[in-house]
């Protein structure tokens, strides 16, 4: 191991690895078209992309919804196996064989040739069918369930990638839009540098607030650089999720009346239809039915009769035989046959008892994921209902601060005041603005996660830009 962590990888078996994996990655035409679906053109990723085009290729590209569609036709060919599993099995068998026997002693008077040597053929054809058997019977049911369940499973994939990219588009609005405020208030700063120096000039300045004047720029810097960090970590999750390379985004407009929302919300009648429509709700449900259902096979398994019945055909050819003379034979056989499982019957012994145990598993997630579907619900609708009290404060703030600052602006056209007061009453508005927008963009995320754990699709209601 430390000769292997010492030398790592060498470059001819890296180049081997990568040589097999392409050949496996085109080796039938399914592969072949996901790696051409895979291919990113540059004229896609050149201008800035909306919420609707992301939405769209992570319908096409995004690699968790594409296995779990995958999965919907796994689960149809378990379902046909399963099928299957109660029809008839049918078999042909043809065998050639030479035979050299010797006889080295014997009383019967028949082996008198001593040694014989001769070919043999042997034709088989068999049918055997299931009549009684409780576990395949449920194994059906099984794979039924696990068919339904795969198609929920791809919903909630689409569900949860679609909630993820609508997430990760404003988080990364909310950076991009406090990257532009800071870069703004650091103009702000700058005026307000430039003023207090023309205050120096004329013996009237302050070294300290000049000082903390600087000290606030490379703080907002030091902001900006952090917020940059948030928005491109936020596109690399988009352009991950969507398939796309994802360079900058489009901005939004808030929606008029907007706000309030959760008002016409009743949250219990939306928690109950969540119980019911949400994706994860459902396939946990399904994985309680398939984990019972899954039980109940090894039950009958390891406790319950089978009882089937076949039909055997044999023509066999010899041309010749210890007796000195060939034969040509054909049987058929026709049977019932009954088999009891008395004592660890697979040899595995009894596998109910891991599954008991499983089903019983998915019921604690199941009760789990109830508890956690309703907390997430209110504290959801709860958060909604604090932001819009906040936006409606801010509103009042914005106009306040706007008013004060058009009344400065109206003092400096009338010689009443200075340049460096108006720029203190533009910060102070770009201020009030950011924190207006930044939370405005807080509740179209929580309005977002709502619709999610409500079980409807981000997909049919994304923003227009």
């Amino acid at each position: 191991m430390e000769k292997i962590r010492k030398r790592g990888i060498s470059a001819s078996v890296e180049a081997s690895i990568q040589e097999k994996a392409q050949k496996a990655l085109t080796s039938t035409e399914k592969k072949r078209k996901i790696a051409q679906n895979a291919e990113i053109k540059q004229a896609e990723v050149e201008l800035p992309v909306g919420l609707e085009e992301l939405l769209k290729s992570t319908l096409e590209r995004n690699s968790k919804i594409a296995a779990a569609a995958n999965n919907i036709d796994r689960a149809s060919a378990e379902r046909m196996n399963a099928i299957l599993g109660y029809l008839p099995q049918v078999n042909a068998v043809y065998t050639y064989e030479r035979l050299d026997e010797k006889v080295i002693s014997s009383d019967n008077a028949v082996y008198q040739l001593g040694r014989a040597n001769y070919p043999v053929e042997t034709a088989d054809f068999s049918i055997e069918q299931p009549l009684y058997d409780l576990s395949r019977i449920y194994a059906i049911e099984y794979a039924m369930t696990t068919r339904k369940k795969s198609e929920v499973d791809y919903l909630a994939a689409i569900a949860e990638a679609s909630y993820k990219v609508y997430n990760n588009y404003l988080v990364a609005i909310q950076s991009k839009s406090r990257m532009k405020s800071l870069q703004k208030r650091q103009r702000f700063i700058d005026r307000q540098v430039s003023g207090q120096s023309v205050l120096d000039t004329n013996g009237m300045g302050d070294e300290g607030a000049l000082a903390s004047l600087r000290g606030n720029k490379a703080d907002l810097n030091a902001e900006e650089s952090l917020e940059a960090a948030t928005y491109h970590e936020a596109l690399t999750d988009l352009a991950r999720l969507s398939g796309l390379v994802v360079s900058d985004i489009k901005p939004i407009k808030f929606p008029s009346g907007f706000i309030g929302l959760e008002d016409g919300v009743d949250i219990e009648q939306g928690i109950a239809e969540a119980m019911h429509h949400n994706p994860r709700m459902l396939s946990s449900a399904l994985q309680v039915t398939a984990s019972e259902q899954r039980y109940k096979q090894a039950v009958m398994r390891d406790y319950m009769p089978v009882v089937s019945s076949y039909l055997t055909m044999e023509d066999e050819k010899r041309t010749a035989s210890r007796f000195g003379g060939g034969s040509h034979t054909r049987d058929a056989t026709l049977g019932f046959k009954v088999t009891i499982p008395i004592f660890n019957a697979t040899g595995a012994g009894y596998v109910n008892a891991t599954m008991a145990i499983d089903a019983e598993n998915a019921a604690i997630d199941y009760h789990a994921l109830v508890r956690e579907l309703e907390t997430q619900l209110r504290a959801t609708y709860r958060r909604m209902r604090e932001l819009s009290k906040a936006l409606r404060s801010l509103r009042e703030v914005v106009a306040q601060n706007l008013k004060a600052y058009r009344n400065e602006r109206s003092k400096l056209k009338n010689g009443e005041t200075v340049d460096l007061a108006v720029a203190t009453r533009e910060l102070s508005l770009n201020k009030a603005v950011e924190r207006q927008n930044y939370y405005q963009v807080e509740y179209l995320k929580t309005w977002g996660q709502l619709q999610y754990l409500l079980g409807k699709n981000l997909m049919d209601q994304g923003l227009k830009q």
